[in-house]
């Protein structure tokens, strides 16, 4: 290869249809096969590990602190985690990491620009009588309604009222004469918030391809971009871009631990960090008055056996975690206390262990469940069953 073809591949590789394309972030690896790619047939393995090795440390590529970003550890696809080692290095493209500053940048010059702003006796009028609301929920509506940001980031695991924190943001507004639209990437996830919230809702495409039809203007004063984690910087960047034009304000929905971006980037989790995020951590669908486990709702599955003091606790575990406490006392017998459960909390750790008994079992009568049912054994009162 001579020097021109060396720098055209280098190009290539870090430009945006290159290894960032659809990941904010690669390793020696993917440049290994992205190297061999180029050359189709014929080349050597000493000259493809010796062109990853200069494109690694050309100023075509940075290397990213993937053990402070990760805190110290990397999760694999069971669920486990295990330590950064050296040859996890991961590293991005100063084009990507350039995008990402920016957008951080705009997103902090529009702090208290006075947007989608409501006034105080609005804001009491949407509040009062609202006693199924938790404090974070009040205090989520309160900050979006009245902090003036041009974007705000909201940080939530499904199931802590984001929705119906938003559906009634949505009221309040409205209640201002703002518009309020919303997007994100899947059909299916525009459709939700337009059917939980009230939110007017479009995919991101069409969103971009109606805005590109009106003149790149945006005819909404609130833009609500649900599952935000799954959109990439570059995609976000046309809608921030679009908003900014437009003097919207935004608000990005997710959760940057759950949802990784399923184009290249980490602008969702890089805006919630420095602008800093209203985050919902109490999971209210697995509430119920008082303490205690929540109960599973119709069409769940429940596991239920003896009492016995190392049962496993009432929260939402991992499936790694809740695996590790059925793993405790399953070489002791059967199953401890009544422990409730929806199906999705213990899909994997349900399917495993049952593996691991032997016994025989049967799927779960749940429509789409994938959960299986064992049969009860000797000695339990009921095994796993469907409420």
């Amino acid at each position: 290869m001579s020097a021109d073809e060396v720098a055209r591949l280098f190009g290539q590789l870090a430009g945006p249809a290159g290894l960032t394309e659809r990941r904010s972030s690669f390793d020696r690896k993917a440049a290994v096969r992205a190297v061999s790619d180029a050359f189709g047939q014929g080349a050597d393995v000493g000259t493809v590990l010796s062109l990853v090795h200069q494109f690694l440390a050309s100023d075509h590529v940075v290397a990213l602190p993937v053990a402070a970003r990760s805190g110290q550890v990397v999760r694999g696809r069971d669920g486990s985690t295990r330590p950064v080692e050296a040859d996890l290095a991961r590293y991005s493209t100063p084009e990507l990491l350039a995008l990402e500053r920016r957008l951080v940048d705009d997103a902090l010059a529009r702090r208290g620009q006075g947007v989608g702003t409501v006034g105080d006796v609005q804001l009491k009028l949407a509040l009062v009588g609202r006693s199924d609301l938790s404090a974070e929920q009040r205090a989520l509506v309160i900050a979006l309604t009245t902090s003036g940001n041009g974007v705000d980031v909201v940080v939530g695991a499904a199931g802590t009222g984001k929705t119906t924190a938003l559906g009634l943001a949505r009221t309040t507004w409205e209640s201002a004469r703002h518009r309020v639209v919303g997007c994100a990437l899947p059909a299916r996830a525009a459709a939700e918030l337009h059917a939980g919230a009230g939110i007017e809702s479009f995919t991101i495409d069409k969103l971009l391809a109606a805005a590109e039809r009106d003149g790149m203007t945006l005819a909404a004063d609130v833009l609500v971009v649900d599952e935000a984690g799954m959109v990439g910087t570059r995609q976000l960047a046309r809608v921030l871009d679009l908003a900014q034009r437009s003097g919207a304000k935004v608000v990005l929905v997710g959760d940057q631990r759950q949802l990784p971006e399923i184009n290249a980037g980490g602008a969702f989790a890089a805006l919630a960090e420095e602008l800093g995020a209203v985050t919902l951590r109490q999971n209210r669908r697995q509430l119920r008055s008082g303490s205690g486990p929540p109960s599973a709702p119709s069409g769940t599955a429940t596991l239920i056996g003896p009492s016995t003091p190392t049962s496993p606790p009432g929260g939402s575990e991992s499936p790694t975690t809740a695996m590790t406490s059925m793993t405790r006392w399953l070489p002791t017998g059967p199953p401890p206390e009544p422990a409730v459960r929806t199906c999705s909390c213990w899909r994997v750790s349900a399917r495993r262990w049952m593996r691991s008994t032997g016994e025989r079992v049967r799927r779960c009568s749940t429509p789409g469940c994938s959960v299986r049912r064992r049969c009860r054994p000797a000695g339990v009162t009921s095994a796993l069953v469907t409420t």
